[in-house]
């Protein structure tokens, strides 16, 4: 479930293609695409939502909310558009134009706190208090990946660095660092630093 969600997000977000659920994902797009965003506010259309459990909805939260989009322009973000007794639904808009509806079970989500899944804030802490002075400057490469917890409300964060000149670690040495991240008390938490990722 979770693996088509992400597939038919990063196909409409980048233009990739994805043999499979492709043509399925897509004739939901396109109809997702047309909708008037305040028909789904009262109800309707909600039959094109998927079902998405509570990490991968985290996940796609995390990576799609408020992040520059480089196929539609602007930004893309995550909207609550509609609550039924036991679903939350969620629009991905790039911009004014829907892309992907999905639906989040209600009480799973009653713990999870949104303040605390700002990407922004959290790669910009990650930087401050698990990569620290070592990867400050001209970065060549950064690139962040969050995997949530299905047992906890943590994420585990995985940031992949090409360290600076001033790293005093070699030009060009890649680092993996990992940190936890709990949700719940937002505390951050390093994990691990080397050559491979370890969790």
């Amino acid at each position: 479930m979770k693996t088509t969600w992400l597939s038919i997000l990063v196909l409409i977000l980048t233009g990739n293609c994805f043999a499979q659920s492709k043509k399925e994902g897509m004739a939901r797009y396109k109809a997702i695409h047309q909708i008037d965003t305040s028909e789904i506010r009262v109800g309707k259309h909600l039959e094109l939502a998927e079902l998405v459990d509570k990490e991968a909805f985290i996940e796609i939260f995390i990576r799609t909310n408020n992040v520059p989009s480089k196929k539609h322009g602007g930004y893309t973000y995550v909207k609550s558009l509609y609550e039924s007794d036991s679903f939350t639904y969620f629009l991905t808009m790039a911009n004014s134009t829907p892309l992907t509806l999905c639906k989040v079970s209600r009480k799973e989500l009653a713990k999870v706190d949104f303040s605390r899944l700002n990407r922004n804030t959290i790669d910009s802490r990650f930087d401050e208090g698990i990569i620290g002075e070592a990867a400050k400057g001209d970065n060549h490469y950064k690139k962040y990946d969050y995997t949530p917890l299905a047992y906890c409300s943590k994420i585990i964060i995985t940031c992949e660095v090409n360290l600076p000149n001033n790293s005093g670690l070699g030009v060009g040495k890649f680092r993996i660092f990992q940190a936890s991240y709990d949700i719940e008390t937002g505390e951050m938490k390093k994990l691990y630093e080397g050559k491979e990722a370890k969790y």
